[in-house]
């Protein structure tokens, strides 16, 4: 099925939410399914749509602190050793929304400081 368009625009973007696998094997059983159907539907819709020039991609985050008190972002920290910052799934959404991403589709950007490469532990960085 093609869908049809009533506006101008030339490529459509979809940027979802998931989890990292390290965050999605936590306790919760029902929060890693879900998460993991986030990846999954994000994956069917990129095939779906590709004729459609719709771009479908999944920023799969790992454990995120503090909130954004106001909702400026900011530069990111330049440091890996760190827990993760709001600011980060932020800019990793926005790639794939850019015209930078124009030939990025059907992926999923683990944005987690490297825990699910094993480089470090899910925990490392938390403070109590």
């Amino acid at each position: 099925m093609r869908l049809r368009y009533g506006l101008q625009q030339k490529c459509w973007r979809s940027v979802t939410i998931a989890a990292s696998a390290s965050v999605r094997q936590e306790p919760d059983p029902s929060y890693g399914a879900g998460k993991n159907g986030v990846i999954g539907l994000s994956l069917s819709l990129a095939r779906k749509f590709y004729a459609d020039n719709i771009r479908v991609n999944c920023v799969a985050p790992g454990l995120i602190g503090s909130p954004l008190a106001d909702g400026a972002f900011g530069p990111v920290m330049a440091t890996i050793t760190r827990t993760g910052r709001p600011e980060d799934i932020a800019y990793a959404a926005l790639f794939f929304a850019c015209a930078e991403s124009s030939w990025v589709t059907g992926q999923v950007l683990v944005v987690d400081g490297g825990v699910d490469a094993g480089a470090r532990g899910l925990w490392d960085f938390e403070k109590g």
